[in-house]
């Protein structure tokens, strides 16, 4: 059974506040309408923005790189070599995975290249967005010339 918070009455399934008039509207703030030439001009400064950010990255690579440890062998005339801590390049090409054993300095490489990638996926997913205001703010602004009365 759900709890009924204090000072609040069960009726059916739902809470209601008995301090809360029945049907008077629920505070909100309104939210101010901009300007459909401000947002324009503000989606265009963010895109032009990530655009710079792009330029700015560097190498990027997809996939990703997992530091292993190999099983220590079982009996102690087997040779130790191979089972040290190593790295490993994992990624999918043409539907395959792709496996490569990396050294620790191009893994610290991949890592980079790999986090640039993931950056600039973001820039782009942003980019998108502030396409979108920026054309919801043409729209907007091209339906408002239309509707507005002419002078003449």
């Amino acid at each position: 059974m759900s709890k009924v918070l204090p000072g609040h009455v069960r009726h059916g399934s739902i809470f209601r506040n008995p301090f809360r008039l029945e049907g008077a509207p629920r505070a909100t703030t309104p939210k101010p309408t901009p300007n459909a030439s401000q947002e324009l001009a503000e989606a265009t400064a963010e895109y032009k923005e990530l655009a710079a950010r792009i330029g700015a990255l560097s190498l990027i690579h997809h996939g990703s790189v997992v530091h292993r440890h190999a099983a220590a062998p079982t009996d102690v005339t087997e040779k130790k070599t191979g089972w040290a801590p190593f790295y490993q390049w994992n990624s999918k090409v043409n539907g395959k995975t792709v496996t490569r054993t990396l050294s620790e300095e191009e893994a610290k490489l991949y890592r980079e290249w790999i986090e640039n990638d993931r950056e600039l996926r973001q820039i782009i997913k942003d980019m998108r967005e502030a396409s979108e205001r920026a054309t919801r703010a043409i729209l907007r602004e091209r339906l408002d010339s239309k509707l507005r009365p002419r002078s003449g």
